[in-house]
């Protein structure tokens, strides 16, 4: 796209800047403290704690949660994963989703009460993806899970509390 065509673009939507608006109120980056990851690190505020996956290595899935400030710690969760970690909620408890090594979809379920340090096992949903599963929230006992298939289709699940 020519210079003055983009130009003209800002001008018809009543655009002053590129940049100045969108990027108002982010910080600079910041190096995330621990040990060093595969991929990057999924977090997602539920219920006032911050919670945190990766991919550590190879296959390693570590979890971490954040409380009040109060950061508790890297902890190896058992199972391996070939593909990042997608943290979701279901309105009542934290759900991780990962793609095992053998490209099966598992959840393990992380409890408040157990301060979520210690989660259920890891559950195996049927079929095989090929992609880090992503997850809509649907309302409160509500989750959509999908990745893709290995046909390459788009395959999504949904949970009901």
């Amino acid at each position: 796209m020519k210079r003055s065509t983009l130009f003209a673009l800002i001008a018809m939507f009543g655009l002053t800047s590129f940049g100045s608006a969108a990027y108002a109120g982010w910080s600079g980056w910041v190096r995330e403290p621990g040990i060093g990851v595969k991929a990057p690190t999924t977090s997602l505020m539920f219920k006032g704690v911050t919670h945190k996956a990766k991919r550590v290595g190879q296959y390693e899935i570590h979890y971490n949660n954040n409380q009040g400030g109060s950061d508790n710690g890297w902890m190896l969760l058992p199972g391996q994963t070939v593909a990042s970690p997608t943290l979701a909620h279901d309105g009542k408890n934290l759900a991780i989703f990962v793609r095992g090594a053998d490209n099966a979809l598992y959840v393990m379920w992380m409890h408040r009460g157990s301060g979520y340090g210690h989660g259920s096992t890891w559950g195996k949903l049927d079929g095989h993806i090929k992609s880090s599963p992503f997850i809509e929230y649907q309302g409160p006992g509500y989750l959509k899970v999908c990745g893709m298939g290995m046909d390459d289709v788009v395959w999504c699940r949904t949970f009901n509390r």
